[in-house]
């Protein structure tokens, strides 16, 4: 990389990147990514749309090299989740995706961050799912924690991710990680959440 050339983390907006533009970008990235990884998620238009205002990107020659977003989930028990009498607002990382390229540790930390500290007032935990070790291992280092998987959440992503797995449901058992990003939970609140989830969950793959 020139040394003169910059990343820059920002929201799709705030580059003035619209809806349509970000649209064939995500795509283009996505379909980078499963020339080497059949697991990423495959998405619909109007699901790429709807993340738009809830995205961070990494920007590098004019082009998104990077995806992060991050959203209020719908899956249950998480969607109304009352822990401790307290209504707790979840999110959920979805679509981080990566150009091939540049796949580099310190890009990583810089995306995360950026997306926490952008949408930080309006969430107390971040969920977020994966079968990429490398992914897992990254997360890890972000002081994300592993949490039983919610039922619905596992069966959405095993609905996704099986098919392009050689080994179907014993593969992705394996290999399938739920993570938590806590910025507001106590340690009570935290028990409390393991308790719940332990009765919805699929397998307990902790």
């Amino acid at each position: 990389m020139n040394n003169n050339q910059q990343v820059e983390f920002t929201t799709p907006s705030a580059a003035n990147i619209d809806i349509s533009t970000y649209l064939e970008n995500i795509k283009q990235l996505i379909k980078k990514e499963r020339e080497t990884d059949q697991t990423v998620v495959l998405h619909s238009d109007e699901e790429i749309r709807n993340k738009y205002f809830s995205s961070i990107v990494a920007v590098f020659d004019n082009k998104i090299i990077w995806n992060s977003s991050i959203y209020p989930t719908h899956m249950k028990p998480l969607d109304n989740l009352i822990l401790d009498w307290k209504k707790i607002r979840v999110w959920e990382s979805w679509s981080v995706i990566i150009h091939p390229d540049f796949r580099w540790h310190w890009l990583w930390r810089k995306l995360t961050t950026a997306s926490f500290e952008t949408f930080f007032d309006k969430y107390d935990i971040i969920v977020g799912a994966t079968v990429n070790n490398i992914m897992f291992t990254l997360r890890t280092h972000q002081w994300f924690e592993n949490i039983p998987f919610p039922k619905e959440l596992y069966e959405e992503w095993k609905k996704y991710l099986a098919p392009f797995m050689g080994g179907w449901d014993l593969e992705f058992q394996e290999r399938a990680k739920c993570m938590m990003y806590n910025l507001n939970l106590t340690e009570q609140q935290k028990t409390e959440l393991i308790n719940i989830l332990q009765k919805e969950y699929v397998i307990n793959l902790i």
